[in-house]
């Protein structure tokens, strides 16, 4: 099996790892935080991401790619736009309609490319501005207990029926206060599908001190209880409010 690799950045660290029946690793994620100098600079908040592309769309992983590259806009200055839940709109709209621009696989109706998305923008104020489509999932752990932020879009039969990628793209969308303290993971299906009860992702979590310690439990449980999807997943600690 592929191992996790962890990548750290500020307050924040993701895990992934292919899943093992994959050729290719197709999620997608984004650190936009503050020690990136463009971040910084703009002084726009942060972002954290988790793509997943559709494994059955032939440009799943190109979708989840596309989606990403999106969101460094949010932080460009150079255009004096205001930075505001109406722009990362705007642009999550401008990607799906590309990746719908795509059109479908031949002789069928079905996407040439799709992915499930969760983006999370934390503004100055520490409000948090989520934005979600599909199977990825925002867990807020505070005080030790979960609370699911982001509700699954799929059909009985277990296809997405919402992503981006359609011909009118649905967000779903919240607003939170969050606190110093506070707990915030974002992860894809890889590893959502293993648990159904989400305290008991929150209680691994928190068994551990370091976050890459509390990822790779995660990884090992999801792993252990027959995941063989793509995984990712961002842990990111409020530890100041500014």
């Amino acid at each position: 099996m592929t191992p996790v690799t962890f990548e750290h950045r500020g307050n924040a660290t993701v895990a992934w790892q292919k899943g093992p029946r994959h050729k290719f690793y197709e999620d997608r994620f984004r650190l936009l935080c503050h020690p990136i100098p463009l971040i910084a600079k703009a002084n726009r908040g942060e972002i954290f991401a988790v793509l997943d592309g559709v494994g059955s769309a032939p440009k799943g992983m190109a979708a989840a790619q596309e989606v990403c590259d999106g969101l460094v806009k949010f932080f460009d200055t150079n255009h004096q736009v205001s930075a505001d839940k109406g722009l990362l709109d705007s642009i999550l709209t401008n990607a799906n309609e590309t990746i719908h621009g795509w059109g479908f696989m031949e002789g069928t109706t079905r996407p040439a490319g799709a992915c499930a998305g969760t983006i999370v923008w934390i503004d100055a104020n520490w409000l948090a501005h989520i934005f979600h489509v599909g199977d990825t999932t925002a867990l807020l752990i505070r005080d030790g207990l979960a609370k699911v932020l982001t509700t699954v879009h799929q059909n009985g039969d277990g296809h997405l029926s919402n992503y981006f990628g359609m011909p009118t793209l649905q967000l779903q969308t919240l607003l939170i206060q969050l606190e110093e303290g506070d707990r915030l993971l974002i992860f894809s299906d890889g590893i959502g599908k293993a648990f159904s009860i989400n305290q008991n992702i929150a209680d691994i979590i928190e068994s551990k001190a370091a976050r890459s310690a509390s990822l790779a439990a995660l990884f090992t449980a999801a792993r252990a209880s027959g995941s063989s999807d793509d995984a990712t997943a961002i842990l990111v600690d409020i530890e100041e409010l500014e």
